[in-house]
């Protein structure tokens, strides 16, 4: 799923300062947000469950590419949390009706 440019900075804004150190495997501290994906969750057999799924963020390690993931709700990429102004973003200002329409 394709991130919007809001989603994109609202990622890097809640990221920012939780992405500390090198990558456990290549040893580089070089991140790259890559997308937005859904984790399937299985029930104790092993089956899929239909009809849920864990949004997440992906972050790759530029150099060996090993992927990390962050709750996408916990972000505020999506979810409720979403659809409030991004973090770096002023406050939107109240738009006055056009005239007449008050």
């Amino acid at each position: 799923m394709a991130m919007t440019p809001e989603q994109a900075q609202r990622a890097l804004a809640a990221l920012k300062g939780k992405l500390r150190g090198a990558c456990s495997v290549c040893g580089t501290n070089r991140w790259a947000i890559v997308d937005l994906a859904s984790m399937l969750p299985f029930d104790p057999s092993g089956a899929v469950i239909i009809g849920q799924s864990v949004p997440v963020v992906l972050v790759a390690c530029e150099n060996c590419k090993h992927l990390l993931t962050f709750s996408a709700v916990a972000l505020g990429v999506v979810g409720p949390a979403a659809t409030t102004a991004p973090p770096t973003s002023p406050p939107a200002s109240p738009q006055e009706p056009p005239d007449g329409q008050r």
